[in-house]
């Protein structure tokens, strides 16, 4: 079967005319409706009915379903389009709202806070006017009591402070503390006026730093050097007392406390024919200081001069019959000349003057000691370790009251502590008769050795 192919489609109906002629077929053709010819039962070849109306109509009715439907879809993605702008313009309608809402209450608190703060300002212009006047009224005190201060107090060595200075200290350093409290600047007098009042009370660290300060705004002050040297002297911080000692000395030659308190410093550094010189410059520029002859008797005692160390502490006791050092170098002066019951009275008129003085008590467990009263001696050696710990004497005192009871353990324990705080206890115990049964021991040599 032969079939006819149509290559184009178009809006145009194909006319009978414009067809190619066919060749006829035996039957007779007939012409149907449509101009189209048909074939007669006898044709011996099929013809297909071509359908030319029709399929122009189906063309133009898709080209009109497309154009509606691009519309429609392009209706779509506008409608789409303007939602999304509505969404967009509402939520940049809803942060500005936020913005101003945001900026209305900062501005708020801001006039608040602005309020707030130059209201403080205003009093605290107010409070540092008041503070103002308050610190110019203080420092008109603290000139008033400086002007009645006296030239600051001088200390020197084994004399303590009398009761007149003592409660004159307390006071102004108590009337100082608030100036400085209200932002008074401290002078060099009154750093020396703390200083003196840190000593008093033996809280020596103190009394240095503040006559340091002191020094810091005055250092040509031959009365702050000489402070200084007592204070260090008893940190026992002796080569530095000497040096402060010293330059007090240099810039005031004629002051006898300064060469009083070279020649104690002197004397712990056993340094003592020094200590010995010292004493007498002192005693040449002040004849009837207590303090000197005390430490000439301390100087003579350490050069074994007794008898003139005895002399040299009666004098001192003659000038002032309440100084304890002065008893100390008498009890031991007579100890040393083996006036045992002597020494012992010295000692005990000592304790009965400063009951916490250390030397005291270290001097009536010699005295003890040598009466043959070994437990008291022991006794009285502890109370002296236990007022200085520090002390080697106390420690070596100890240590000979345990070997003549015959302790050895207790013995060795205290002697080598003693020779822990002073090397030279170990020479000195190789001859000590007070150890004489434990000079064999093994123990005991290993530890003098």
């Amino acid at each position: 079967m032969a079939f006819c192919a149509l290559t184009y489609l178009t809006s145009v109906p194909v006319s009978l005319a414009e067809k190619p002629p066919e060749k006829k077929a035996q039957g007779t053709p007939v012409a149907n409706e449509q101009g189209i010819e048909e074939v007669q039962q006898e044709t011996s070849v099929p013809v297909m009915q071509v359908p030319v109306s029709p399929v122009v109509n189906q063309s133009q009715d898709v080209e009109v379903s497309s154009e509606r439907d691009i519309l429609r879809n392009s209706q779509t993605c506008f409608e789409r389009a303007i939602s999304i702008l509505d969404v967009v313009v509402t939520g940049i309608g809803v942060l500005v709202a936020l913005m101003t809402m945001i900026i209305v209450i900062a501005s708020a608190v801001g006039i608040f806070e602005y309020r707030k703060w130059k209201t403080l300002r205003k009093d605290m212009q107010e409070d540092a006017a008041s503070l103002r006047n308050l610190r110019n009224k203080a420092e008109e005190l603290a000139n008033e009591l400086r002007a009645k201060q006296k030239e600051p107090t001088s200390l020197v060595s084994g004399e303590k402070l009398s009761e007149a200075i003592s409660t004159a200290t307390d006071d102004i350093n108590q009337r100082l503390e608030v100036l400085e409290l209200l932002g008074v600047p401290m002078k060099a007098e009154d750093h020396m006026s703390r200083s003196i009042f840190c000593y008093k009370r033996g809280e020596y660290e103190l009394a240095l730093k503040h006559v340091e300060k002191a020094l810091s705004l005055k250092p040509d002050s031959a009365v702050g050097w000489n402070n200084k040297s007592i204070t260090l002297f008893n940190l026992k911080r002796h080569a530095e007392a000497v040096e402060a000692a010293e330059k007090a000395i240099q810039l005031k030659p004629d002051y006898e406390n300064a060469w009083s308190n070279k020649s104690a410093a002197l004397a712990n550094l056993k340094r003592y024919a020094e200590a010995l010189e010292a004493a007498e410059k002192a005693l040449s520029l002040k004849p009837d200081s207590a303090v000197g002859w005390s430490n000439k008797s301390a100087a003579l005692a350490n050069l074994k001069r007794y008898a003139e160390a005895l002399e040299a502490a009666e004098k001192a006791i003659q000038l002032r019959p309440d100084s304890e050092n002065a008893w100390d170098n008498k009890s031991a002066a007579l100890a040393s000349l083996k006036r045992h019951a002597e020494a012992l009275e010295a000692a005990e008129k000592a304790i009965q003057l400063e009951p916490q003085s250390g030397s005291g008590w270290s001097n009536k467990s010699v005295a003890l000691a040598s009466l043959k009263r070994h437990a008291e001696a022991l006794e009285a050696a502890e109370k002296a370790i236990q007022l200085r710990p520090d002390s080697d004497t106390g420690w070596y005192n100890a240590a000979c009251a345990h070997s003549l009871m015959d302790q050895k353990e207790p013995m060795l324990s205290s002697l080598r502590q003693a020779i822990y705080l002073d090397t030279s206890c170990r020479e000195e115990a190789k001859d000590d008769e007070d150890f004489k049964r434990f000079w064999e021991d093994k123990d005991f040599k290993k530890l003098v050795e």
